[in-house]
């Protein structure tokens, strides 16, 4: 298992990356190769996913997660918020 984390600061905005390669560590499932229940809980984000999702929103930034090959999430917020 490969995890890689990579924190940007722009003049205009901060970007945070956190991936992993998609290989399973000893003893915990492949998302990918989970069975069909797994996947369904675990595409739905739970409360760590939705919380990252709302402190952004309310910063103005954004969120993408994806799970190709393992997954991905990308977060970006502006360094100032107009109001």
């Amino acid at each position: 298992m490969r995890i890689l984390w990579i924190f940007f600061c722009g003049s205009i905005l901060y970007q945070l990356c956190i991936e992993d390669n998609g290989t399973p560590e000893n003893g915990i499932p492949d998302i990918q190769t989970g069975s069909d229940s797994n996947k369904a809980k675990n595409i739905s984000g739970g409360m760590g996913l939705s919380n990252i999702r709302d402190r952004a929103k309310a910063l103005g930034g954004t969120v993408q997660i994806t799970q190709e090959n393992g997954f991905r999430i990308f977060v970006t917020i502006p360094k100032s918020v107009s109001n």
